[in-house]
């Protein structure tokens, strides 16, 4: 078999760093990252470990390795110079992959063209005072060039099933989204009164959303340990 040149090794390594990349990402509508989904974490009863982490550092430290072995790069010539570069790298892709998400998201027609910002947005369920209530905000983006128009659902946490009955909660509100528009949605909503005394409280976090209307409907769902640590 021929002998790779150089211009083509240089090439694999740029390959393989772009799949890193990709690894990297997720697909919004789950936050999950796509090696987690393929190298599914090890967990316990109470424990969960992540060992796809060492898979991406081994990968890009590797293609900074024979990068640099091609041809000697200040940059990436010693170990620790080659770990600290993984090190940004992986702290940089996360936030291309955000700009490549909306880009995707633009191609739908329907609502998988929404991007919910995950990192900024959150939902709570509360309970004092007597009442049960749920406040909280999404920053969302309508990525194509169609006005979207949904109503919002929120998955109920198992372990607050005896106050709410049902398994998600409707929001009222019809909320419209422009073509390229971001918008911040807020919610404070009552949903019911227990009658119960001030000492019963709690704050729970609502970790999945579906947006719906009339033609179709997108789930917004939370991480695998939000799921496992939801009681059943």
């Amino acid at each position: 078999m021929k002998e790779l040149s150089s211009g083509q090794k240089r090439i694999l390594c740029f390959c393989g760093l772009g799949i890193m990349f990709i690894f990297m990402g997720n697909s919004n509508n789950s936050p999950e990252v796509f090696i987690r989904r393929i190298f599914k974490p090890i967990s316990g009863e109470n424990w969960v470990f992540y060992y796809s982490g060492f898979i991406v550092i081994g990968g890009i430290y590797y293609c900074l390795y024979k990068l640099n072995e091609i041809k000697e790069n200040r940059l990436i010539r010693t170990p620790i110079r080659r770990f600290i570069s993984t090190i940004l790298l992986m702290s940089i892709f996360p936030m291309l992959w955000t700009n490549c998400t909306q880009v995707y998201k633009g191609f739908y027609k329907d609502l998988n063209a929404i991007y919910i910002d995950r990192e900024i947005s959150y939902m709570n369920f509360n309970k004092g005072n007597g009442t049960v209530s749920i406040d909280g905000r999404l920053y969302i983006k309508n990525c194509n060039n169609e006005t979207q128009e949904f109503y919002i659902k929120i998955k109920t946490p198992s372990s607050i099933k005896s106050d709410i009955k049902e398994d998600y909660v409707t929001l009222p509100e019809k909320y419209i989204v422009h073509p390229k528009e971001n918008k911040t949605i807020y919610v404070s909503q009552e949903l019911l009164r227990t009658g119960e005394s001030n000492n019963s409280t709690y704050m729970m976090k609502g970790f999945e959303y579906i947006l719906f209307n009339d033609k179709d409907e997108a789930i917004f769902e939370g991480s695998v340990s939000d799921y496992k640590y939801d009681v059943r």
